[in-house]
């Protein structure tokens, strides 16, 4: 699934209810919710975050509410997904605060792991920093910061609900 924004999930989850959403989207994501770097402490919550993918300013993606799935297409060989920076990555977010390898997500019978690869600026979870090469279990719901950015993470069912309890549905 390509990386879409917040209100294209609250939208398909309004016209076709929760039963053909989850169906459609099974697997869990994270929700690029802030940039730490890059918003000022007073800036109203509509502040859109800019980050380049080249040297040109004019080409740049907004990442703010972005939505990212944590696993691979239903006929790709299951791997971890990689969150960086470099043109490997699986999850790319081209901003020097995040290592070209930054962490990586793995679906286990368990649920989601996430580990930090000995990044240089670390991958925190509820503001824990976590250790290198030390897979942790992720439930759902939890904040996670990897350099400059934070991310919500969220299995299939909390996003669901937390679709639900963003628009009061």
């Amino acid at each position: 699934m390509p990386a879409l924004y917040l209100d294209e999930f609250i939208r398909e989850l309004r016209r076709d209810g929760d039963a053909a959403f989850r169906a459609h989207h099974p697997a869990p994501v994270i929700i690029v919710t802030r940039a730490a770097g890059e918003l000022k402490e007073d800036a109203p919550v509509e502040t859109t975050v800019m980050a380049e993918t080249s040297g040109w300013r004019i080409q740049q993606v907004s990442l703010l509410n972005r939505v990212f799935a944590v696993s691979r297409g239903a006929f790709e060989k299951d791997a971890p997904m990689v969150l960086g920076r470099g043109d490997k990555a699986d999850i790319l977010i081209p901003d020097s605060s995040i290592s070209k390898r930054h962490c990586v997500f793995e679906a286990k019978p368990e649920g989601t792991t996430v580990m930090d690869c000995g990044s240089t600026n670390g991958t925190t979870i509820g503001g824990a920093a976590i250790a290198a090469n030390q897979p942790v279990l992720l439930k759902g719901g939890e904040t996670l910061s990897v350099g400059n950015f934070s991310f919500l993470f969220h299995t299939a069912d909390s996003f669901v609900a937390y679709l639900k309890h963003v628009v009061k549905i």
